[in-house]
């Protein structure tokens, strides 16, 4: 782990000084915000020509045409102070004025005479709760918010205060119906189903270079810790041509850099108190430093060097362990977190998180950026309960390199251009063992193989308990994926015209990647490793390592390129703003599966020609139109097409061995959005906020055997399976939003959500699952509700604070002063899911398929923190409750009876020719705790800041 991280600050460094050699090669920016307005006369209302208006600690600024209007483009994301100044008048500094990305932070400026106002005028900027030129839905957490709310650690903790997302885990292992692991993915990544839409379809960027996985496609490669984040923004709607490679939305994370002062801060994290609930032997600690770049800055000068412009840094570093909920009871060994020896726990990670920002001149900006996650966790299965050393580990290393580069050209014209690499590794094992290390092979005297037999047994589970009970069943699964993409990106923006702007970009993408998946290679050889070791029929040699073993396994290592091209013209006025673009994507599915041999194997596999082209592209139209009827009331509507491509392994997975193979002829994953908005404020600190949406998502990824039409078998004899564009789904939603924004201590949100979500299936592998159960089962032609077709859901917000050196009065006493308490509490209807009916016939079962839907759900969050000011420092104690009120939450998964509606209890029936009291034994297997969600727990900690 040490060395690894050497190197890699070592290439991160070089490419710093390469960057500095040639700032002209290199590549894009973060996604940029506007700051815009009039100024005017306070006494005659007439426009002001020439007035000089900046955003303080910045180099941004702009000056005012003939009717008083400015427009500051390409700002960083964040809260700043615009100053306003004209000879002969007084200047004026608006402070707290917050700027997001792709929108327009709108403050209008009036300058009175110098004869009636002798001192400069400072105002501070109301947080605006109506945007104006907001045409799709759009959801902003401030670092400010972040720390206000409860259990906000990593980037992903957003998704649970976000009307209609439903969060859950992707599925470790996806088996086929032939019990074949088909699918493996990272287990510790979540599913995000964003408006209906499957898991995996959402583009996530940091500082707006893309970092999703580029293998599954539509995961997040980098869970970020929260020290290092300054906004995340979440585009639910039709999000604009700019963005793609996603169906349902857009995560953007803008990282924190560097000021003029130096800040830096402490923190540590624990559960282990035991406060007002369980412990989960949780423990986190993180630390970070920023400001301005000491050498360039202080050192340099001192030695007579003085380097042109400006430049600060930011550097974190976090570190979390903890054994969870569902500790697994392995025997803990020893690990190193940041050089440093200690006893692992079930999962255990690292982040560090690094930028530097530099600007030469006044007209140029540079930002390289390092992050980091690394993680190692041991997985947990309730069936190896009583041998839980036989489970296997998972190990991430994920690290993304950023180079930035940001050019005004002019007033109102600037490009950027951005090289980021990103490289994923990912491992799933029995503790680091290959197939080959569960072998035995013995010689004779010449050489030749005299025996092989391994050395463990298969894994069955005991006929009585369920569970898996012999010491000799290991889980031998072996799972290597390797990704390295290195993306490149281009945009170009200008406000040519006061009512235009005009944004054009192209991104290019290159992958190499490598899968590798052995199910059995523990205990079966392969086809080829009967054929050399036991003179069984000749066999083609598997492609990827360990040829010998493993009856269900798969590989791909080939390289892989993806672009794009976008135009977006937004056009503002006073009564409309109007965003229309287009966007082409392209990719290209590069070497391996253009072979002649794979192409030979592929078809006489599936008995179809392999005659998929080359290359892919997709068009992309988006619309989007808001009426800002009044200062207080906007209406907008949104149109767009979004397309995205299937996962790598459903494209690349080899032909060679195993029944589930990849589908070259795979085409784009399509999504049409419409969506409805209004905005109104009600009165000065509530708005009402409600949004209709309709999703229909066609050439959806489904499961299809290919013995059904025509194709072959596996080397097994099994049926062998692809994906195919066949798959439909749609999902309606209103969404209501009721917001108060901050006054008398108070700040709070309700939203509340309405959704349908349906479909022909909730995974690309249930058709084929179904499929192989029952062959006489047609491919279905209705929709049914999918399981994640959440119906209702609530979920409110309440913040009461205190500021420092604003304490509260009540009743005549005064309160102490600098505290928060935040509450948050979820409310939703439960999953769908097919009830079980005794003797019911297959017709039956399709019919009821997804007709029920499971018990509610309820959870309450609570946070309460207190600052004490010391030495120019700050230092807070902090106190997250999580399930406040320890309400006993049921999901309908692993667990749940389908008979009842309920998770299993003794004494339940099992259904069948006959009915009886289903066994101790097997309800006590059936008694997950997967069923129930985490009971009252307490986190406290401690921070300090200067």
């Amino acid at each position: 782990m040490i060395m690894k991280f050497a190197k890699s600050i070592t290439i991160v460094a070089l490419a710093i000084f390469g960057a500095f050699l040639s700032t002209s090669e290199i590549a894009m920016a973060q996604s940029r915000g506007k700051v815009a307005g009039v100024v005017t006369d306070a006494q005659t209302g007439e426009a002001l020509l020439g007035v000089n208006v900046i955003l303080k600690g910045t180099q941004l600024g702009s000056a005012t045409d003939m009717e008083g209007r400015y427009a500051i483009i390409g700002v960083p994301p964040g809260t700043y102070e615009l100053r306003a100044s004209y000879l002969g008048y007084q200047a004026v500094t608006i402070q707290n004025v917050q700027v997001k990305t792709n929108l327009t932070a709108k403050h209008d400026i009036e300058l009175s005479s110098e004869e009636i106002v002798t001192e400069e005028v400072v105002v501070v900027a109301k947080k605006k709760l109506v945007q104006r030129d907001v045409t799709s839905t759009r959801r902003t957490v401030t670092r400010e918010d972040m720390n206000l709310l409860p259990g906000i650690e990593s980037t992903s903790d957003i998704f649970r205060m976000q009307g209609g997302v439903y969060e859950g885990n992707v599925s470790a292992d996806v088996f086929g119906g032939q019990g074949q692991n088909v699918a493996v993915r990272d287990s510790d990544v979540k599913d995000i189903h964003v408006r209906g839409g499957r898991g995996g379809e959402i583009l996530f960027l940091v500082d707006g270079v893309p970092v999703t996985n580029p293998i599954s496609g539509g995961h997040e490669a980098l869970n970020m810790n929260v020290i290092a984040v300054e906004q995340i923004e979440m585009v639910a709607g039709a999000f604009s041509a700019q963005f793609g490679k996603a169906q349902s939305g857009v995560v953007n994370i803008t990282t924190r850099s560097g000021g003029e002062d130096y800040h830096g801060g402490l923190e540590f994290r624990t559960d282990q108190l035991g406060l007002f609930g369980e412990n989960y032997n949780f423990s986190q600690g993180a630390l970070f430093l920023s400001g301005p770049e000491p050498i360039t800055r202080q050192l340099l000068p001192l030695l007579g060097v003085n380097v042109p412009g400006n430049a600060g840094f930011f550097f974190s570093m976090n570190a979390t362990q903890e054994d969870g909920r569902q500790d697994n009871g392995r025997v803990r060994q020893k690990m190193e977190l940041f050089g440093v020896e200690l006893n692992e726990k079930q999962n255990n990670d690292q982040n560090i998180n690094a930028n530097l920002s530099y600007e030469p001149a006044k007209s140029m900006r540079m930002k390289f950026s390092l992050n980091t996650t690394l993680k190692d966790w041991t997985f947990f299965n309730w069936q190896y309960r009583y041998i839980p050393d036989n489970m296997r580990r998972e190990s991430r290393d994920n690290i993304n390199y950023n180079v930035m580069f940001n050019h005004v050209l002019s007033q109102n014209t600037y490009y950027a251009l951005n090289f980021g690499y990103l490289n994923m590794e990912f491992n799933r094992s029995n503790d680091g063992r290959t197939p080959d290390d569960y072998w035995m092979i013995s010689r004779d005297l010449s050489g030749e193989v005299d025996s092989v037999y391994s050395t463990v047994e298969p894994t069955a589970a005991d006929p009585v308990w369920l569970f898996i009970l012999d010491p000799n069943m290991l889980e031998t699964f072996y799972s290597e994926q390797n990704a390295r993409a290195y993306t490149g990106k281009f945009d170009f923006t200008s406000q040519f015209h006061p009512e235009h702007m005009l944004k054009v970009g192209a991104e290019l993408q290159y992958s190499d990647l490598l899968y590798y998946q052995n199910d059995n290679g523990g205990t079966e050889l392969s086809r080829y490793g009967r054929y050399l070791y036991r003179g069984g029929e000749e066999a083609d040699k598997p492609l990827g390592p360990h040829p010998e073993f493993g009856t269900s396994r798969w590989y791909f290592n080939t390289a892989a390129a993806e672009g794009s091209f976008y135009v977006e013209e937004t056009f503002e006025k006073e009564f409309i703003v109007l965003n229309a673009g287009v966007r082409a994507d392209f990719f290209w599915l590069g070497d391996q599966v253009t072979k002649d041999y794979w192409k030979t194997r592929w078809e006489n596999v599936t008995n179809l020609d392999a005659d998929w082209d080359d290359y892919l592209y997709a068009i992309s139209p988006r619309f989007g139109v808001s009426f800002p009827i009044l200062e207080e009331t906007v209406i907008f509507f949104s149109y767009g097409h979004f397309s995205q491509l299937p996962g790598k392994d459903d494209l690349f997975k080899d032909p060679y061995s195993g029944s589930n193979i990849g589908n070259p002829r795979l085409d784009y994953e399509q999504t049409i959005l419409y969506e409805f908005g209004f905005t109104h404020q009600i009165v000065e600190d509530w708005v009402i906020d409600v949004k209709s949406y309709a999703k229909d998502i066609s050439d959806q990824l489904g499961r299809i055997n290919l013995n059904f039409t025509g194709g072959g078998t596996s080397e097994t004899g099994e049926t062998v399976s692809m994906s195919d564009n066949i798959s439909y789904g749609r999902a309606r939603g209103i969404e209501a939003m009721l917001t108060k924004g901050y006054s008398d201590f108070t700040t709070g949100k309700i939203t509340y959500t309405l959704q349908w979500a349906d479909g022909y299936s909730s995974s690309t592998y249930e058709d084929a699952i179904r499929q192989t159960e029952n062959p006489d089962q047609p491919r279905p032609i209705r929709e049914t509700r999918l399981n994640w077709d959440v119906r209702h859901q609530l979920i409110v917000n309440f913040t009461l604070t205190s500021p420092e050196g604003r304490p509260i009065d009540l009743f005549g006493f005064e309160l102490p002063d600098d505290w928060v308490i935040t509450v948050l509490f979820r409310a939703m209807s439960g999953e769908a899911y097919t009830p079980h009916v005794p003797n019911s016939t297959f017709a039956e079962e399709q019919r009821l398929q997804n007709t029920a839907t499971g018990p509610n759900r309820f959870y309450t969050d609570l946070k309460v923190s207190k600052g004490f000011s010391m030495f120019g420092t700050k230092l807070s104690i902090i106190l997250d409750i999580f399930n406040l009120f320890d309400a006993v939450n049921a999901y309908t998964g692993s667990g749940f009876n389908a008979y009842t509606g309920k998770p299993w209890v003794y004494g339940d029936v099992n259904h069948g020719n006959v009915e009886y009291i289903r066994p101790y034994q097997k309800v006590f297997y059936d008694m997950t705790p997967y069923v129930y969600s985490p009971p009252r727990y307490a986190k406290i900690g401690i921070k300090w800041e200067f």
